[in-house]
C-alpha cells in the first residue's frame, strides 16, 4: 500500500484487519508492526472500536513496535527481562566516560570542542553501523577518524555487554541472529503470525527488513503486507533504507501494489504545492495526490532575511488575524527543531500573545537555560539567593 499523506493509512490497516478476522483468521495469527507505542496503540484502539460491541475475534491481533516485538522473542529465548534494557542516558555517559579515557590513552586524537555534540553523533553512528552492518575495511567514519571511532564503537560495546546490558539495536540483532541460526524458533513465529503488516515501511533499515523477510518466507508462501510512501522517508540519517519500499514487489513477486492517492485533509491548491515539490524527488514511485476538497485558498509564502525577521512576521500576522476575529486557538506554528522556537517564543511574548509548546519545552524552562540565568543573575547581584543556590553545585 503506497499511503500518501492524508489518505487514510491508519483506517485501511485496521479496517483490513477488521476484514481478515471476519473471513475467518485467527486473530492471533495476526501481527501489525509499526515504530511507535503511540501509533501500535492507536490502531489496536481504532480496530477493537470496528468489532462488534460483544465480539471478542479480534482480542488477540498483536499490535507492535518493531522493537517490542523483537524483544519479546529474544527474552523468552535468553530469560532476559526490561532491567536488561540500556536507557538512553546510561549509553550517552558509556560514550562520554569512554571519550574521556581513550584521550588520556592518546588513541583518540582529534579535538574535541563540543562533547555533548560529538558523544550523541557517536550513538548516531553506532546505531546506524548496527541496524545496516559494516565492513570496517572499507567504512568511514563520520563522527572522526575511522581508526578512533573504531576504538569508541569497541569500547561502547565492551562496556555494554561487561554490565549485562542491550540497547534498542540488539534487539534487532539478536532476533535476526535467533531466527537466522535457530529452525525452531523461526518455525514456532512464522506458523504463530501467518499475517504480517508493517506500517511505515519506508523507514526500515536493511536490519528489520531481513527479520520480516525471514518470518513471511518465501513469495510463494508469504502473507505480508507493507505500507508506506517512499516521499515520506526522513530518516536516513538514522539507517532507513528507502530502496525496502522501493522494492517490495521485486522481492515478493506477484505482490499487489495499490496506491492511497485521494487526500481526505487538505485541499488541492495545498496538493498541487506538495505535488510540484515532490515530482522532483529522484528514486520514487509515481503517484499524484487528489482530493474532493475543492480548490481552496492560495498558498501565502514569504521569504525572510533571518530567523528573527520570520518570527516577527509570524508573530504579527497572528495579532492581526486575532484583530480580525479568529481565536488564538485557531493557529498553529510548525518548525523543524526544537531549537527554532527561541526567535519565535521571544517575538510571541512581545506581542503578548499566549502559548503552548508540544513536544518540546518552553526555551526558557530548559535546565540548561535556567542554569545559565542563574549564573547571570548572580554575577550581577550576588545577594539573589534564589539564583545562587540554583548554580551553587553546578
Amino acid at each position: 500500500l503506497i499511503s500518501c499523506p492524508g489518505s487514510g493509512k491508519t483506517s485501511t490497516v485496521v479496517r483490513r484487519v477488521q476484514y481478515m478476522v471476519e473471513q475467518g483468521i485467527p486473530s492471533d495469527q495476526i501481527l501489525v508492526l509499526t515504530f511507535s507505542r503511540a501509533a501500535a496503540n492507536e490502531m489496536k484502539s481504532r480496530f477493537l472500536k470496528l468489532m462488534p460491541e460483544g465480539d471478542r475475534r479480534g482480542e488477540n491481533a498483536l499490535f507492535a513496535t518493531i522493537h517490542s516485538f523483537c524483544f519479546n522473542i529474544i527474552a523468552h529465548a535468553y530469560n532476559l527481562n526490561v532491567s536488561n534494557i540500556l536507557n538512553e542516558n546510561e549509553g550517552w555517559m558509556i560514550i562520554r566516560k569512554g571519550v574521556e579515557v581513550l584521550k588520556r590513552k592518546n588513541i583518540l586524537k582529534m579535538e574535541i570542542r563540543d562533547y555533548a555534540d560529538f558523544t550523541s553523533n557517536c550513538l548516531r553512528e553506532i546505531s546506524v553501523i548496527n541496524n545496516n552492518g559494516v565492513d570496517w575495511n572499507t567504512y568511514k567514519a563520520e563522527s572522526c577518524p575511522t581508526s578512533e571511532f573504531r576504538a569508541i564503537y569497541e569500547l561502547y560495546e565492551e562496556q555494554k555487554h561487561s554490565i549485562g546490558k542491550i540497547d534498542y539495536d540488539d534487539m534487532l540483532k539478536m532476533c535476526y541472529k535467533l531466527l537466522l541460526e535457530n529452525e525452531d524458533y523461526l518455525f514456532y513465529y512464522k506458523r504463530k503470525f501467518r499475517y504480517i503488516i508493517v506500517d511505515e515501511y519506508q523507514d526500515t533499515n536493511f536490519l528489520q527488513r531481513d527479520i520480516l523477510y525471514l518470518l513471511a518466507g518465501t513469495p510463494e508462501e508469504a502473507n505480508i503486507c507493507v505500507v508506506g510512501d517512499d516521499d515520506q522517508s526522513i530518516y536516513k540519517f538514522r539507517g532507513a533504507n528507502i530502496y525496502n519500499i522501493l522494492n517490495f514487489e521485486n522481492v515478493f513477486t506477484g505482490a499487489k501494489v495499490i496506491k492511497l492517492e485521494q487526500n481526505y485533509r487538505s485541499t488541492q491548491t495545498i496538493l498541487n504545492a506538495a505535488n510540484a515539490v515532490i515530482s522532483n524527488n529522484i528514486g520514487r514511485k509515481s503517484k499524484s495526490l487528489w482530493t474532493d476538497n475543492g480548490e481552496g485558498e492560495k498558498v501565502n509564502y514569504t521569504l525572510y532575511e533571518n530567523g528573527y525577521d520570520e518570527a516577527e512576521g509570524v508573530a504579527s500576522g497572528i495579532a492581526e488575524y486575532v484583530r480580525d476575529g479568529w481565536n488564538y486557538n485557531d493557529v498553529a506554528i510548525l518548525y523543524r527543531t526544537n531549537a527554532q522556537s527561541r526567535a519565535l517564543e521571544e517575538k510571541l511574548m512581545i506581542h503578548n500573545i499566549p502559548y503552548k509548546i508540544y513536544g518540546g519545552q518552553n526555551f526558557y524552562q530548559r535546565k540548561e537555560i535556567k542554569d545559565i540565568l542563574a549564573y547571570l543573575k548572580t554575577i550581577d547581584n550576588g545577594l539573589d539567593g534564589q539564583a545562587v543556590k540554583r548554580i551553587i553545585n553546578v
